[in-house]
């Protein structure tokens, strides 16, 4: 039997004119991770955010399993087997 655990997760913020990409702890934004961000007038268009959120969950998805292997998912939020 698996045991998934919450590591942190993907946290997307409007600020300003700008779409941001966290990562970040379960239950906080202190000390969050920027990622990247999208200009809102491209964010507004599904097709672009969709693909947005999905190239940061591959981004950190790739990052995370360079730093503790293969037992890392993606999803929301991003799990690691204990």
């Amino acid at each position: 039997m698996t045991d998934l655990r919450e590591v942190g997760r993907l946290a997307f913020r409007k600020e300003g004119n700008m779409y941001r990409a966290y990562y970040t702890l379960p239950g906080t934004m202190e000390g969050a991770l920027y990622l990247g961000e999208l200009h809102l007038s491209v964010a507004d268009n599904d097709d672009a955010r969709k693909a947005f959120i999905k190239l940061m969950r591959e981004v950190i998805s790739k990052v995370l399993k360079e730093i503790v292997g293969d037992g890392v998912t993606s999803g929301e939020p991003i799990i690691k087997e204990k």
